[in-house]
């Protein structure tokens, strides 16, 4: 095991734990201050489009109508959070406000399981490196909000492990059986996990296969829904985000790889690190820089600890007291996180980016000024509701809209209850490609570039102008079907 130093604190263990806290407290803040700008990605109104489909319906549904309409798609997201979602709407919370909260609380959700796993397997300590290896990069807490469902079920998988570790196998079989309910891209990840924890010899031959076998059993009805839904699924990806790596927990990580610990724990941490990084093959962004990249930055915090044992070995040696080993150490990692670098990788064109660490959010909530790529919210309730307005006049509740720009359609679906003909998920066909001329209202954004070819669409024979909306600099025209057509 990583020793605390020679000459620690008698209340070593509390300080590290309070410490701990204050630093997921200023973390919890720098959520808290996004308020105004969550949620910090599209994917979430997808999430609250699906829960109210779950909550109008009433019950999980199998198949979504509201969607590529009027054709429609399978509906193979795991149903957890749309259900909890639909449940909470169902009583009267306000959809805005609920996203908002899922939002804010899954990133503080996360990071609370990286710490509780970390101090309840190696110690206080190499948990608060842990969460202070995470100051080095700029966009995990903030990413990890974009999708919340994979946050959820990495914590979950987080605490699926601690469950191994202390020996209650039935308890983290369950654990890993609601993660396949969770995200299917974490469900697969578990099963790699438990493969490697089994390669590692971790856990002994009759608990390998429990683990590995009774959360399949537990998830089945929606495993299978999903396999039968194979042929549907593209692999699209809906939102390409440029892959960063941050240089320094990289190094620290590959130091935290070779430090000695205890062996079935490093096994443990081992099979998580590949497990979540293979989920790169698919979503690169993910799976390097933010929730995948979970497993990374416990091994940067494994390495960084050691890092500060030694070099607080070596001022003890030089003569230097723990009041001012401490300060200076402290001081070096601080100005270290202020000098963290990334490199960023556009298609084939690689940037470096300085100071690209926490404080980065911090200056930008205090300056309002910065070019990342979650400075603004697409939605804009008053945007909305002027756009609505025009969809309550022209349709009926069963009329389907379009839009050149697939997420407004999405938005206006969610805010009226008409159904799409576009979908905010790429990731799956539909069943049949829906024809644009059979919407009833469309909405064409004037600047945003689309192939009218490919859609068949037909605008001067089947659809006539019947308002202009100037919008953030946007000019929207809103344009009804001459026929009427309904879903």
């Amino acid at each position: 095991m990583l020793n605390n130093g020679p000459h620690k604190l008698a209340n070593a263990e509390t300080m590290w734990q309070y410490l701990s806290i204050l630093i997921l407290c200023i973390y919890a803040s720098i959520m808290v201050m996004q308020w105004q700008r969550l949620p910090l990605f599209v994917d979430m109104f997808y999430h609250l489009k699906t829960a109210k489909m779950f909550a109008k319906n009433g019950t999980i549904c199998l198949y979504n109508f509201w969607e590529y309409a009027p054709y429609g798609m399978p509906n193979i997201y795991p149903p957890l959070v749309h259900t909890i979602m639909a449940l909470l709407l169902n009583v009267g919370v306000n959809g805005i406000v609920l996203v908002k909260v899922i939002s804010l609380l899954s990133p503080i959700m996360l990071l609370c399981a990286i710490y509780y796993i970390v101090q309840n397997t190696i110690g206080p300590k190499i948990a608060f490196f842990t969460l202070i290896s995470i100051a080095y990069s700029r966009l995990f807490i903030i990413t990890s909000s974009f999708t919340v469902p994979a946050t959820i079920a990495v914590a979950l998988l987080l605490y699926a492990a601690l469950s191994i570790h202390k020996k209650k196998i039935l308890l983290s079989a369950a654990i890993l059986a609601i993660i396949h309910y969770t995200h299917t891209g974490v469900g697969v990840c578990s099963v790699i996990f438990i493969i490697f924890l089994g390669l590692f010899k971790a856990v002994d031959i009759k608990d390998f296969l429990i683990l590995l076998i009774s959360p399949l059993l537990m998830a089945s009805p929606w495993l299978c829904h999903i396999y039968t839904s194979l042929k549907d699924i593209t692999f699209n990806n809906s939102a390409i985000l440029p892959l960063t790596v941050y240089i320094i927990p990289f190094l620290f990580a590959i130091i935290g790889v070779f430090v000695k610990i205890d062996k079935t724990i490093k096994a443990l941490f081992l099979s998580l690190l590949i497990a979540l990084v293979g989920y790169s093959m698919f979503y690169p962004f993910r799976g390097i820089t933010s929730q995948f990249a979970t497993g990374i930055y416990i091994f940067s915090g494994i390495g960084l600890t050691a890092i500060f044992d030694i070099l607080d070995r070596l001022f003890y040696k030089l003569g230097i007291i723990k009041r001012y080993r401490y300060l200076i150490l402290s001081s070096m990692i601080f100005i270290s996180v202020l000098m963290s670098v990334s490199l960023v990788s556009y298609d084939s064109d690689i940037k470096i980016k300085n100071n690209d660490s926490v404080m980065n959010i911090i200056t930008f909530n205090i300056y309002n000024k910065s070019e990342d790529i979650f400075s603004s919210n697409i939605y804009n309730k008053k945007d909305i509701e002027l756009l609505s307005e025009h969809i309550y006049e022209n349709t009926e509740e069963d009329n389907i809209i379009w839009s050149n720009y697939r997420y407004l359609a999405g938005l206006l679906s969610i805010e009226t209850g008409r159904p799409a003909a576009t979908s905010m998920l790429l990731e799956v066909h539909p069943d049949k490609k829906p024809d644009v001329n059979e919407s009833t209202l469309i909405f064409i954004i004037k600047d945003v570039d689309w192939d009218k070819s490919n859609l068949n669409i037909k605008l001067e024979e089947n659809f006539r102008t019947i308002a202009t909306e100037a919008i953030d600099n946007e000019v929207i025209y809103i344009m009804k079907n001459k026929k009427g057509k309904t879903f």
